[in-house]
Parts: C-alpha cells; structure tokens; sequence
C-alpha cells in the first residue's frame, strides 16, 4: 500500500512510479513517508493548540504521527551527555580526538 501513498503524495501514478522511479528512490521515499508521516505537521499545530487550552496528554497518545517524529528527536538527543559527546567537544583542531592520542 505504500506505493500508492508515495504516488499519491508525489503527484503520479504507480504506473509512473515504477517505469519511471529507480528502486533506490522509491525505497528512499518509503523511509522517509516513515520517518515523516504525513500529515504530521497538522496533528503537531492541533496538539499544539490542545495544549495551550490546557490538555495534559503525550502528543504520541494522541496523535501516531508525532510518535515517529519524536522517536528521531529522542534518537538525535541521545548524543548530548555521552561519552562520544565529551570527547568531541574537547577536539581541538578538528584533526584528531582525545582518546585516539
């Protein structure tokens, strides 16, 4: 069924898609539908505005398109405090890291 979100959204048919979309691409654009359902941005301003009228709820529970949107920031965050992260800010010069010294 994905192929015919990834058509829909692009403006083809699946027939186009397949005649004229290198396989790569399309896998490329199923990745990212995943990674960026659509409509994501909508269910984030609604429950935005659900939470300035002052409901409490995870945006998750209410909306499973944010759930992958922020599983990525929760993933990009988990760098900050680690020990990767400490060696990489203490690198000077760019050109070599503390612990391969």
């Amino acid at each position: 069924m994905a192929i015919y979100e990834v058509a829909f959204m692009l403006g083809k048919t699946v027939t186009q898609l397949r005649e004229e979309v290198p396989l790569s691409e399309l896998q490329g654009w199923f990745d990212y539908f995943e990674r960026r359902p659509v409509g994501w941005r909508d269910d984030q301003r609604t429950y935005l505005l659900l939470s300035a009228q002052g409901v409490k709820e995870k945006p998750e529970r209410l909306f499973p398109s944010l759930k992958a949107i922020n599983g990525q920031r929760n993933a990009a965050n988990t760098l900050k405090g680690s020990a990767m992260h400490h060696f990489l800010s203490k690198a000077t010069g760019g050109d070599t890291l503390p612990f391969l010294q």
